[in-house]
């Protein structure tokens, strides 16, 4: 007797689209260093728009799929459309974070994301600032000093860091 799969029908392909879209982000983001930052964009902004995609149909269709035969009652659409709204606060961020990495860096763009988003989740400020003061420090002198591996300054912050 065939076992039945663990995986619902699409997901795989689903996870290989993700993978897909992971590794042209991280490969733009490494090969075209020493380019201008009209050579990163479309490939930044097309991998991002993908992993967003395949983040937004995983969850859509896959997570959030109704048996068959089931009526929806209120508490149910209330959940649906509360699992939307996070998705879509999810999608603010993974459009927002790769847009700051090419504006102003990896320097200030990940300090500035854990801040934002420890204050989002009201975590208190001065645990927020210590966190986001140690993202920047591990950030410069582990990359910047220590390892000498020059990260993306931004467009606006060319040359500063």
């Amino acid at each position: 007797m065939k076992k039945p799969s663990p995986f619902k029908p699409g997901v795989v392909f689903l996870l290989f689209l993700f993978g897909i879209g992971v590794f042209f982000f991280y490969r733009s983001m490494v090969d075209f260093t020493n380019n201008s930052y009209k050579v990163k964009v479309f490939p930044l902004g097309t991998s991002a728009c993908l992993i967003m995609l395949c983040s937004a149909e995983f969850v859509v269709n896959h997570l959030m799929k109704k048996k068959s035969g089931q009526a929806d009652n209120p508490e149910k659409i209330e959940e649906k459309r509360r699992a939307i709204i996070k998705l879509a606060k999810s999608a603010v961020w993974l459009m927002a974070l790769p847009f700051g990495i090419w504006l102003v860096g990896f320097y200030i763009t990940l300090p500035l994301f854990s801040f934002a988003y420890l204050r989002f989740n009201k975590i208190k400020l001065p645990v927020s600032i210590a966190v986001a003061v140690s993202v920047f420090l591990i950030i410069y002198f582990g990359f910047g000093i220590a390892l000498r591996v020059r990260l993306y300054n931004g467009i606006l912050l060319r040359g500063l860091l």
